[in-house]
């Protein structure tokens, strides 16, 4: 049996919106960050940060503005996404800053991971940049899914599910080609390298997208999305976020 908890409902504006009003677009805090991204989706003890406001809960459907930060607590878990509908998954125990800067043909986006692991699910057109920067390492996503962990002192690792990646190790500058099908690790000594993906890296580190299953049975938020356009032609998304109630019959 099913049963609706909760139902939120959110215009999500920016998504696929004009380069030019993305760019130019305002905060709640009506400073010049742009609006980037969207919490699309919360699981217990997740917070985020702005310059001007400290920790607070977050909650399904806050805007994010470029150098926002969200981080998670241990069985937390959020999804980020992004105006083009790239995913960002923050996992357990992990801090990110996100960042974006467009102009009319580019979209930037630099995610910096402190701690922790994040996957993604990037859709990147080929003028777009996307990279995660940590201590150690910096990852370019080319329109690919995968998984990044960062382990402060020891090796930064970035398993490759699909697609491509360029992975550059920091103290060296030695940058190598990450396929998917591939996992790499950059570590603090100056060290990189890579090898081919197997079962027990995928037992060990998951997969893009398994974070979901940990959501608690008895209270599974969803997500539907109604796409449409306004009265001059422009696309617009209407995203219907509710939790359920899960209980076999």
């Amino acid at each position: 049996m099913r049963t609706i908890l909760l139902t939120t409902v959110l215009l999500a504006f920016w998504l696929a919106l004009p380069g030019d009003i993305v760019g130019a677009g305002e905060n709640e805090n009506n400073d010049e960050r742009p609006t980037i991204a969207l919490v699309n989706r919360v699981v217990e003890i997740v917070e985020r940060r702005s310059p001007e406001i400290d920790w607070q809960t977050a909650k399904i459907g806050d805007l994010l503005n470029s150098g926002d930060i969200v981080k998670t607590g241990a069985g937390s878990f959020s999804l980020i996404r992004f105006y083009d509908n790239s995913l960002l998954r923050v996992r357990e125990l992990s801090e990110v800053t996100v960042y974006a800067d467009r102009d009319r043909d580019n979209y930037h986006r630099d995610i910096e991971v402190d701690e922790g692991s994040v996957s993604f699910d990037v859709r990147k057109k080929e003028a777009d940049r996307f990279e995660f920067s940590t201590p150690t390492s910096v990852a370019s996503i080319r329109g690919s899914t995968g998984i990044l962990i960062v382990r402060p002192g020891q090796a930064d690792v970035l398993l490759m599910v699909t697609g491509l990646a360029m992975f550059l190790n920091r103290i060296t500058g030695e940058e190598i080609e990450v396929y998917g099908g591939e996992i790499a690790f950059s570590f603090s000594d100056g060290n990189l390298e890579k090898r081919e993906l197997t079962d027990d890296d995928l037992e060990e580190y998951g997969e893009p997208g398994d974070e979901l299953d940990d959501t608690p049975g008895e209270r599974q938020q969803r997500t539907i999305e109604i796409r449409t356009m306004d009265e001059d032609g422009n696309p617009r998304t209407l995203i219907i976020e509710y939790e359920e109630d899960k209980t076999d019959q």
